[in-house]
């Protein structure tokens, strides 16, 4: 009977004591919310690794829990010598945010990383005080070695090769390995005369500068105009893409094959002239270098009608530069027994690089010496006929 009632007030003591336990884990989560800040500050990034010379940004929210509005006073109370950092709400920098109540406030904490800074992990500090007292945010930077820039320019292609006045396309990737977004400045650097666009990848647009997410790839095409009147060599184009954090450069190369372009002409531009059948006639030619490398050993030649002769003087030229003319002298002698009227010949101009050729109209007139005969002629029926009608005129 005793040991019965022995274990009645056993039992009874563990069912209060559960009771009580279940009663303590009611009252647990008030318990910690009495605990917990009312007002106080987060983020959802406290640890950024970055490179030295970076800026960062770390999105932080003040918070408000309670049922009235609260005016947060922020301060930065803890950074590493030699760092800067801003706190800013919307853009503006800012000492002071108001959070209605039940409500969340974002700013932003950007941190300027010092270039000569050190690998390891850095500690910031960021305080807020509101009338229910004082909180803080404690965020953290790791800083890495340094290896690959943070933004690059690649292209699997630097060296491109065409005559001169040919347009040359490279494609180029822009590469933004940082932790933000980021605005580039498109910029080539190319010798005189020469014009330069970008465009992005399979689209016609023409851009100066585009936006690039952290992380993120853009093809782009880089489109080159030589001139027509260029030396042939190696022209070097330096590009840049210039971000609002950091810069990229890329070192391309475009080759000038050279054009060869060979004009025959006159100094006047006709292709025509009057000769006498029979009689030399100096016939001035013009050659000129059209194209972009010198011309070598230029010979002259011509297709005349039967019995005509010619000679050049000079009869070779050995060297004519890039945008040089010369003028040649043609000594024309027609067949003496030419007919008066238009005749055409060719003229011919080759160098070891090219050749030309041009259609002259020749005009034959009548020679000098017939001339005088035809007047003699005419003189002396003339006289002839006053003769006549002086004698028979009396009768």
């Amino acid at each position: 009977m005793a040991l019965r009632k022995h274990s009645k007030r056993r039992a009874g003591a563990a069912v209060f004591i559960c009771c009580i336990f279940i009663f303590l884990l009611m009252l647990l989560p008030a318990f910690a919310r009495a605990q917990s800040q009312p007002v106080y500050l987060s983020t959802p990034f406290p640890g950024i690794a970055a490179l030295p010379g970076e800026r960062i940004n770390f999105l932080v929210n003040a918070n408000n829990e309670t049922d009235a509005g609260k005016t947060v006073t922020l301060s930065l109370a803890e950074a590493p010598a030699g760092w800067s950092a801003l706190i800013k709400g919307r853009g503006s920098e800012v000492h002071k945010v108001f959070v209605q109540a039940h409500g969340q406030e974002r700013l932003d904490l950007e941190v300027s990383v010092p270039d000569d800074v050190g690998p390891g992990d850095y500690r910031l500090l960021l305080e807020g005080e509101a009338d229910t007292g004082k909180f803080f945010l404690p965020v953290s930077i790791r800083i890495k070695e340094r290896g690959e820039p943070a933004v690059r320019l690649t292209t699997d292609y630097p060296v491109l090769q065409g005559p001169a006045g040919a347009e040359f396309k490279y494609r180029v990737s822009l590469i933004n390995d940082s932790t933000h977004e980021q605005m580039f400045s498109l910029i080539a650097d190319v010798p005189a005369g020469w014009s330069a666009v970008f465009q992005p990848s399979h689209r016609s647009e023409q851009i100066a500068s585009i936006s690039l997410d952290a992380g993120a790839t853009q093809g782009l095409d880089l489109i080159l105009k030589s001139p027509r009147l260029i030396a042939a060599g190696e022209h070097p184009i330096n590009i840049r893409a210039v971000g609002s954090l950091a810069a990229a450069s890329l070192e391309l190369k475009a080759v000038i094959t050279g054009t060869y372009e060979l004009n025959l002409t006159t100094p006047t531009g006709r292709l025509s002239a009057r000769a006498r059948a029979g009689e030399e006639t100096p016939l001035v030619l013009l050659l000129e270098n059209r194209g972009s490398s010198a011309l070598r050993n230029i010979s002259l030649a011509a297709t005349l009608p039967p019995n005509w002769q010619v000679s050049f003087e000079p009869e070779e030229l050995d060297l004519l530069q890039a945008g040089q003319s010369v003028e040649v002298t043609a000594r024309l002698r027609p067949d003496a027994k030419a007919i008066a009227g238009d005749y055409v010949a060719t003229f011919r101009a080759r160098s070891d690089e090219t050749s030309v050729s041009r259609d002259f109209r020749l005009t034959i007139l009548t020679p000098t010496l017939w001339g005088v005969v035809g007047v003699g002629a005419v003189l002396a029926a003339l006289g002839g006929i006053f003769v006549v009608f002086k004698l028979y005129g009396r009768r």
